[in-house]
């Protein structure tokens, strides 16, 4: 996540918890929000993702004790960021890449590309 903080704790969080540290593991480069803001995010899941066995649990009190949950968490975190994120939850899925997932994944990814080419580049005048 994001976040170069432990909103509960106040502790540093390092990757891959979080950003604190992220020049020493990026060639000195920090964490720039405002470039992440403008990175679309796809996340899709299965609504039967749901078995907390599959996960491990020191994440759960960041982002929840199942898939499902996390990515729900995950959304609202980035969304929280201002993060140009979207969501997409598999009715009758449980954790499968399906061509459902495929496909929609890919129409994003097109999308995305599509508009970035279409947008004016930062040095036109």
């Amino acid at each position: 996540m994001p976040f170069s903080r432990d909103q509960h704790t106040g502790k540093a969080l390092q990757f891959p918890f979080g950003v604190a540290n992220m020049a020493q593991t990026n060639g000195g480069q920090t964490f720039d929000a405002r470039k992440f803001e403008s990175v679309p995010i796809w996340i899709g899941v299965g609504a039967a993702d749901s078995s907390d066995a599959d996960v491990p649990d020191e994440w759960d009190q960041y982002i929840g004790p199942d898939r499902l949950d996390r990515a729900l968490a995950f959304t609202q975190a980035l969304q929280t960021l201002g993060a140009d994120v979207k969501l997409l939850v598999f009715p009758n899925t449980g954790h499968a890449l399906t061509d459902a997932m495929r496909g929609a994944g890919c129409d994003y990814l097109a999308a995305a590309v599509a508009s970035d080419q279409s947008a004016p580049s930062a040095s036109a005048t």
